[in-house]
């Protein structure tokens, strides 16, 4: 399938500013508020990756799939809840150690990405 999508445009700018995006300052310009700017891309393909997990590798794509047992006790009714329990809790820890090892980081940040509201937004460092 191939489909035209945005991607962040290569800027001289970002090799010594991160690109940035600001939530929560409806005072501000969008100008103030981020300055990535983006291009649209056509053909891009999209493929299905099932299959082919073990090819992409961080180093060389920027993201890779892991496969790792976890010790949590998993379900789609544990990550429907808007609470925080324990177990997804436990998973985010267990995920940030998985990260941590993998890549050799000193400090990993992670989000609770069922929250959809940055006010709520829960936000874990280790």
């Amino acid at each position: 399938m191939q489909f035209t999508m945005k991607f962040l445009k290569e800027l001289s700018i970002y090799e010594t500013v991160q690109p940035y995006k600001l939530h929560g300052f409806p005072d501000l310009s969008v100008e103030q508020q981020t300055n990535c700017v983006f291009e649209e891309i056509e053909h891009v393909v999209a493929e299905d990756v099932r299959g082919s997990e073990n090819k992409g590798r961080i180093e060389e794509e920027g993201f890779e799939f892991t496969k790792v047992p976890t010790r949590c006790a998993l379900s789609a009714e544990v990550f429907e809840r808007d609470s925080l329990d324990n177990i997804v809790r436990d998973y985010i820890q267990e995920t940030m150690d998985l990260v941590r090892e993998r890549l050799n980081a000193r400090f990993v940040v992670t989000i609770d990405w069922r929250v959809m509201h940055y006010s709520r937004l829960t936000v874990y460092h280790y």
